[in-house]
């Protein structure tokens, strides 16, 4: 079975053969027209329209090659009668003019042409791409639905267990469930992720705006992670002034806020420390700061957990489990609210996740 290449060889001869074929398909017309018809004084228009023809339809090569094909007649037509060579002085400059044009016009030309093919095949291959990423964000938004409704249930159930709404259970049936329900929570979690993920990309995510307060969006995201926190004996350091009035979307807030604070727990060494900060000025907007004491991330590092699916270098993050989806759907939620979201990292000082709010959505501070 031939290859792609080949066949694509095969397809472009065609029309690398056409520049030449037309070109002395064209020198002859002018030799039988000049004979027998008509004197044509100077057929270098005709020679260009060749070479131009050749360039588009056929590519540099050919049009190189017509080029030649139609300087060498030239060189005949304009010689004096009887004397192959021998130019009249105006004959001499128009076939040294024709030197100097011809060539120059096929290379620009054929340049001209081939970067248009390229940027033809570019945008076929970024149709094709996008395309792509929408069928594939589609399927995991619908992949992540089919999910979510039976971990839902599993969770819902687990709960009334624990709660003993059907009865009492010993302290071995007890712990089954609480690990289920955390297992259940932990993958519903993810399936989460990877559906915002999908809004995200497919450009599909709406912000629900209200009024919110900053302090008590993050005392209750700290909630969340002050147990492992405290299991790692982390210190968590918070200066967050109270009245900061935020025009967001407050499940979102807070989603950015529970990713920055559990990547920080995650990724801070046992004993170490979290610092979280806001502040507020009205017309300079909101920033968010998370530092740990963790390990300091290189360039490299910081560029690739910006991205989805990725993770640090595991010098950096070892034995940690994840999607890497956390810090890359913060950064598109900072950004969907008109915001940003950077990393600084320096050895010695840990690692710092800053997140702006503009201006126009702080209303009080």
């Amino acid at each position: 079975m031939e290859s792609p290449k080949t066949n694509r060889r095969r397809a472009v001869a065609p029309r690398v053969a056409a520049g030449p074929v037309l070109t002395l398909a064209a020198i002859a017309a002018i030799e039988i027209i000049d004979r027998l018809v008509i004197v044509i004084p100077n057929p270098a228009v005709l020679y260009l329209t060749a070479v131009i023809f050749a360039a588009y339809y056929s590519g540099l090569l050919s049009a190189l090659v017509s080029a030649g094909l139609t300087l060498l007649y030239a060189a005949v037509f304009f010689s004096d009668p009887g004397h192959l060579f021998h130019y009249a002085p105006d004959n001499l400059m128009r076939v040294l003019v024709l030197a100097i044009s011809t060539p120059a016009t096929a290379l620009m030309v054929g340049l001209l042409q081939r970067r248009n093919e390229r940027i033809y095949a570019l945008q076929v291959e970024r149709d094709r791409a996008d395309a792509a990423n929408r069928v594939k964000s589609e399927f995991v938004a619908n992949m992540s639905h089919e999910l979510r409704t039976p971990l839902n249930g599993i969770l819902g159930f687990t709960e009334l267990l624990e709660r003993r709404y059907f009865g009492d259970l010993n302290p071995k049936q007890l712990d089954y469930v609480s690990n289920i329900r955390l297992a259940a929570g932990h993958q519903l979690a993810l399936v989460n992720d990877l559906l915002d993920l999908a809004k995200i990309e497919s450009g599909r995510m709406d912000l629900d705006e209200d009024q919110i307060l900053v302090r008590e969006e993050l005392q209750a995201s700290l909630r969340l992670i002050e147990e492992r926190a405290r299991a790692a004996r982390l210190t968590l350091a918070v200066e967050a002034p109270a009245g900061v009035v935020l025009q967001a979307d407050r499940r979102r807030v807070r989603q950015i806020m529970i990713n920055l604070l559990s990547n920080a727990v995650k990724f801070t060494p046992y004993g170490g420390r979290v610092t979280v900060r806001t502040a507020a000025k009205l017309g300079e907007g909101l920033q968010l700061t998370v530092a740990n004491s963790g390990p300091a991330m290189s360039d490299a590092d910081i560029e690739r957990v910006l991205k989805p699916y990725e993770q640090a270098d595991s010098m950096v993050a070892p034995n940690h489990e994840g999607t890497g989806l956390g810090l890359p759907i913060s950064k598109h939620l900072a950004e969907l609210h008109g915001g940003s979201m950077n990393i600084t990292s320096r050895k010695g000082e840990g690692t710092t996740i800053t997140v702006r709010f503009p201006p126009r959505r702080v209303l009080a501070a």
